[in-house]
């Protein structure tokens, strides 16, 4: 499906590796091929239906590379990044810089792209396969279009892929809904205005600070580090973050975490204690009383009401 060189030409030499001792953001149910060079480590999680397709790429640099992708199928992709920048250079000479929080839809077969070693780079594929686009209503409207800012709700969408917490079957039609989903609200979302006080790169810092909060509920990274992480600096975290999510950064955290535990309550049978530790908590205990704290009821009883069950 996808090839990947240097822009010199030379392979980049991606090879299966074992999902489980992966650390960082995983795809789940996706297959993982990595290759760990000096200058270089890349890591794809890929994983295949007959309707689409979901990958999942991570580059880190020690010194500034250039990489070409070239696509064997030509299927129409959406491309969002979540840590870092992809700056592109397509065929025809047009450039494109991917940030935090914007996204395309694109069909070019083969471009390279530039990965600063100070940031790195983490982004999202949907590979749309035509069939999936003759069952969605409206599909004849999804082009290959310009990079544009994406919705708190496409945001969401993509969050719940990478948080998908099902067995293989549900798993599976999770993924499937939720790509429906995605492609939804891009028909339907109206053009995305963001704040004017802020720049696009204020905006872009924030929107990957959320992310690494996101995919680490149990690391509390202090407002300083995940400026440093995110290539910013603390007043633009600590004004961004009431601008674009209407609380403050250690409320975004609590608010991740809640959204976390009452979604696996909703949707999984999972136990209190599993629960409380894939929502970032030490303990069961600290969970349970954070959680009546803001709901003013029970974990158990949540889960109870949201069946009908109470």
């Amino acid at each position: 499906m996808t090839e990947l060189t240097l822009s010199t030409g030379h392979p980049v030499p991606l090879k299966p590796a074992p999902v489980k001792k992966f650390r960082g953001t995983r795809l789940p149910g996706a297959d993982l091929r990595q290759a760990i060079e000096d200058t270089y480590t890349v890591s794809f999680h890929h994983f295949t239906t007959d309707l689409f397709q979901i990958s999942l790429r991570n580059f880190v640099c020690t010194s500034e590379q250039s990489f070409r992708v070239t696509e064997t199928i030509e299927y129409m992709r959406l491309e969002t990044v979540l840590t870092g920048e992809l700056h592109i250079k397509n065929p025809d000479g047009s450039e494109t810089n991917l940030l935090p929080g914007q996204y395309r839809l694109t069909d070019e077969k083969s471009y390279e792209f530039e990965i600063k070693p100070s940031q790195g780079c983490q982004y999202f594929v949907v590979y749309i396969i035509p069939a999936l686009l003759e069952q969605t209503p409206m599909g004849e409207t999804i082009q290959p279009s310009e990079s544009r800012m994406m919705s708190d709700t496409m945001r969401e969408v993509i969050h719940r892929i990478l948080d998908n917490p099902f067995e293989e079957k549900l798993r599976d039609a999770s993924y499937d809904y939720r790509i429906r989903e995605l492609l939804f609200y891009h028909i339907s979302a109206p053009p995305f205005t963001m704040p004017g006080e802020l720049t696009p790169a204020e905006i872009a810092a924030v929107y990957a600070a959320d992310a690494i909060i996101a995919a680490n509920l149990n690391v509390h990274y202090t407002i300083p580090e995940l400026a440093r992480m995110v290539h910013t600096n603390v007043f633009v975290l600590k004004t961004g973050f009431p601008k674009l999510f209407g609380v403050s950064v250690l409320d975004r955290l609590l608010q991740r975490k809640m959204d976390r535990a009452k979604y696996l309550l909703e949707t999984t049978d999972k136990q209190i204690q599993e629960i409380s530790e894939l929502s970032g908590y030490e303990t069961p205990t600290g969970f349970i009383n954070a959680f009546k704290k803001i709901f003013k009821i029970s974990p158990k009883d949540w889960r109870k009401k949201s069946r009908g069950l109470m």
